[in-house]
């Protein structure tokens, strides 16, 4: 298994996992192709994917949402 820093180009493939996951609930702003841009801008050294054979296997993004007090996992 590979782990490496998420980029923008993992997110079609994280968003099959999401949409895979059963109990799984995605928010169409926050989630969207847009907002995860973003997140990723903000936190660029955070967020991770996990890969196998060329297959996503998971993520972890952790950082902030943008204020001060803020902090995702």
């Amino acid at each position: 298994m590979k782990i490496c820093l998420m980029d923008i180009s993992d997110y079609d493939a994280l968003r099959h996992l999401w949409l895979n996951t059963a109990g799984l609930a995605l928010n169409s702003i926050d989630d969207s192709r847009e907002g995860i841009e973003k997140y990723l801008l903000r936190n660029p050294t955070t967020c991770f994917v996990a890969e196998e054979k060329g297959r996503l296997l998971g993520a972890s993004l952790l950082g902030t949402m943008g204020g001060e007090d803020s902090f995702t996992i």
